[in-house]
């Protein structure tokens, strides 16, 4: 269905998207294997470098003897090595990301977002694994590298989107709980996710993922989440109960607007305190234009 569920098609697709995106070549990497971003550490990488005369301490296995032969004086040659950086994708599907008013689901545009970064870092060269949850279950997937990383995460997306809403209790704090756990050191990772469940026990997780990582949250939310609808009465469903939201009630529209709008600010304090980088995406915006802001800054 149009703007709920989506289709692998599109999200394969999506790889064309993913060429305007880059991570940037500058980061800071932390990771211990080789892939497309040049350090500057020195050693036995894939880029020669330089052939610059022998100093004590240098590798006799990296001799260039050509060089020696030629000048009668010991040469090395120098390497610079590439490193890639793990990427990892957190991907909220929990109940309250299937929803919006305009345009498609939170859910929907989470998975597209998901795809578009995953597409990105496979064509980068970097490993993408992720961690994809709702109320009943979380699917783990191992960071790899080229079409062995990405067709997983890509099935699992068109499966997280389907609209079924179990009866479990897992949350945000389980998963990342368990990203903690399977996160390499000197990964980049992205929360995808509403953070309506967000509480002060994610604190812990997400400052000690910090240490460690590069960590960038990335809000989805919908603006019938933080202003009322236009003054009438409103039938509203959750799937399961039906209730009457009638906007014609001023002190309602306040007290409704001021409880958004504290909850956002504890989102963005919690955040703020984790030394965690934010962006927010509404379900009416251009996402891919958001990314492509987002990946200037990286």
């Amino acid at each position: 269905m149009q703007g709920i569920n989506v289709e692998l098609s599109e999200l394969i697709h999506l790889r064309s998207s993913a060429k305007t995106l880059a991570f940037g070549k500058n980061r800071f990497v932390k990771a211990d294997r080789f892939g497309g971003y040049l350090s500057s550490l020195k050693g036995r990488g894939i880029d020669f470098e330089e052939t610059r005369t022998y100093q004590i301490g240098d590798d006799p296995r990296m001799m260039d003897w050509r060089v020696t032969a030629r000048t009668g004086k010991a040469h090395t040659k120098i390497f610079k090595e590439e490193r890639e950086q793990p990427v990892f994708l957190l991907g909220d599907f929990s109940e309250s990301m299937f929803f919006g008013t305009k345009v498609a689901f939170k859910s929907n545009i989470a998975a597209k977002i998901a795809a578009t970064l995953a597409w990105t870092a496979n064509l980068q060269g970097d490993r993408i694994g992720g961690i994809f949850f709702n109320e009943n279950e979380h699917v783990e997937l191992k960071p790899r590298a080229r079409k062995s990383g990405i067709l997983p995460i890509l099935n699992t997306l068109c499966h997280c989107t389907n609209p079924i809403f179990p009866k479990g209790h897992l949350t945000i704090n389980d998963a990342l709980l368990r990203l903690r756990r399977v996160v390499k050191p000197g990964s980049l990772i992205f929360l995808i996710s509403d953070f309506q469940q967000l509480d002060k026990a994610a604190m812990n997780h997400l400052i000690m993922l910090n240490q460690h990582a590069q960590v960038i949250a990335i809000q989805l939310y919908d603006n019938l989440e933080r202003e009322p609808p236009a003054p009438n009465q409103y039938y509203v469903t959750n799937g399961t109960d039906v209730c009457l939201l009638n906007t014609k009630d001023s002190a309602f529209c306040k007290k409704y607007h001021e409880q958004a709008m504290q909850h956002q600010q504890f989102i963005q304090e919690l955040l703020k305190q984790c030394q965690i980088s934010r962006i927010e995406i509404c379900t009416s915006d251009n996402w891919l234009n958001k990314l492509m802001l987002l990946g200037r800054k990286l």
